[in-house]
């Protein structure tokens, strides 16, 4: 099993690719440790594989009634 910390090599240029890319990393963590704190807090235990496929299955879709557009 991979832990989430496992990284790989990432090969960059420019200093600014690299911050960018160590902040989207930390964000992804952040993001995922809040979504894990939320789902014990409400009494849900999933496997990140299926948190993966629900997520990958969002669909954005607009609901038009009544000339109003809610996207």
């Amino acid at each position: 099993m991979k832990s989430i910390l496992d990284t790989r090599p990432v090969f960059h240029q420019k200093d600014e690719t690299i911050k960018g890319h160590v902040f989207c990393s930390f964000l992804a963590l952040v993001l995922r440790k809040e979504l894990d704190c939320r789902l014990e807090k409400a009494g849900y235990d999933f496997e990140w594989t299926d948190i993966q496929q629900d997520l990958k299955a969002l669909q954005e879709i607009t609901i038009e009634n009544n000339a109003k557009r809610l996207p």
